[in-house]
């Protein structure tokens, strides 16, 4: 699926800059006095500021007496230097290898604390290429140009009037395969959705891994205990076992066919290949079974299967305008979802679709989704029937989970 997300600039002012707290200020003399030196290897943590500059603009060097306006800059809070060589006590001056997700410029400068609490402006001096197979990475050498004695220092307030974007570092992009750059409202974004998240897992958990269900991947329907492969696997894949109660049972059964959940999490399938229909397997007939036939024994009354053709009527209901009911003669979704998931140039709307829907049709194809519309969806899950949560929360958290790891920030 496309990357998709948020693509806004975070303007803030000079007094919201200096509230923010770069590093703690001391009353003292700008020097380039003796520092302290760093293990090499050390991840130093730092304020960096990125020289905003035409590609065949020559890059001067940092002056707290040149108007703001002449040299703007791009502050990234919590950047990470990996400190190559250890600064020299008496000069001032070191190595490090850097990850900035574009190319440093000469004369980058950034803020650290040093080791007994002061914080130094250092400024970048040399940028060379250790490794060619990476076009992102780099060493750069970088030399003490002085204290920063306290907020009113000219070197800082300059500095700060000629910061116009403000981002946090995302440490974990190469992980995550995103950007490395989060603007404030991203990461706010961020903190609110795994809280949802956390809420959405525990509260599933401990709904339906329950002495009723004998602690299976299952719901309720009346006295029979209902469960399901396909939802077991999908949560494996996006949740994860370990995340769920330490009371689960699990039945694995491995060849189960291809479901909608498949296409949440493997793009590559043909969505011509999924089976559409929903099917039952009653567990007490094993004989002809091959699901069950090497399973000794299951505390569960049915099973949920996918079929090729349809086995039961169509319900075609909802709860109300955010979501539907769960169907009887398709697998969890509506017909009218499976028509818009085969042709994604297909209009989506309030009337044919719920909230939901739209929510989920708008992820598979790809499309933009708004964090609002997560909340919303999320504050009235808790509100429906058993067997509509048991399907429509494990498929939000990873909706969730998809918005936070598509962010965009593209680098100015």
């Amino acid at each position: 699926m496309p990357i998709f997300g948020l693509n806004e600039e975070i303007e803030l002012n000079l007094e919201e800059k200096q509230d923010q707290s770069l590093v703690p200020m001391f009353d003292s003399e700008r020097t380039n006095e003796e520092l302290r030196s760093y293990i090499a290897g050390y991840k130093w943590e730092v304020t960096y500021f990125h020289r905003n500059v035409n590609e065949d603009a020559f890059v001067t060097q940092y002056d707290p007496n040149i108007d703001p306006a002449l040299q703007e800059y791009t502050r990234i809070d919590n950047f990470v230097i990996n400190v190559e060589t250890p600064l020299d006590s008496g000069i001032g001056e070191g190595s490090g290898i850097i990850d900035l997700g574009t190319v440093p410029n000469p004369n980058d400068i950034f803020i650290a604390k040093m080791m007994d609490g002061k914080p130094v402006m250092f400024a970048i001096r040399g940028i060379t290429k250790p490794d060619y197979n990476n076009e992102k990475v780099f060493k750069v050498d970088y030399i003490n140009i002085g204290e920063i004695t306290s907020n009113d220092d000219p070197y800082l307030v300059t500095l700060l009037k000629s910061t116009v974007n403000d981002y946090t570092y995302n440490k974990k992009y190469r992980v995550t395969k995103t950007q490395p750059l989060l603007t404030r409202k991203e990461v706010s974004d961020k903190k609110t959705l795994f809280k949802v998240i956390d809420d959405l897992v525990t509260y599933w958990s401990n709904k339906f891994i329950t002495k009723d269900t004998n602690f299976y991947l299952a719901y309720k329907d009346g006295e029979r205990t209902v469960y399901d492969p396909q939802m077991e696997t999908f949560i494996r894949t996006t949740i994860g076992i370990n995340n769920l109660s330490d009371r689960i049972e699990t039945v694995e059964i491995p060849d189960k066919k291809i479901s909608i959940l498949d296409l949440f999490i493997n793009e590559n399938i043909g969505k011509g290949r999924v089976n559409k229909y929903t099917n039952f397997m009653d567990t007490s007939d094993r004989s002809n079974n091959p699901y069950l036939f090497s399973l000794d024994y299951i505390q569960v009354d049915d099973i949920i299967d996918v079929a090729k053709y349809p086995q039961f009527e169509e319900v075609n209901d909802t709860i109300n305008s955010i979501f539907p009911k769960i169907e009887a003669e398709s697998y969890i979704f509506r017909k009218s979802v499976y028509e818009a998931l085969l042709t994604p140039e297909m209009m989506l709307n309030n009337v044919t679709f719920t909230k939901y829907e739209q929510l989920v049709i708008a992820t598979m194809n790809g499309d933009t989704i708004k964090k609002e519309t997560i909340l919303e969806i999320y504050d009235n899950i808790f509100n429906i029937p058993d067997e509509e949560q048991f399907y429509y929360i494990p498929i939000l958290i990873y909706i969730a989970r998809y918005y936070i790891n598509t962010f965009t920030v593209k680098f100015i």
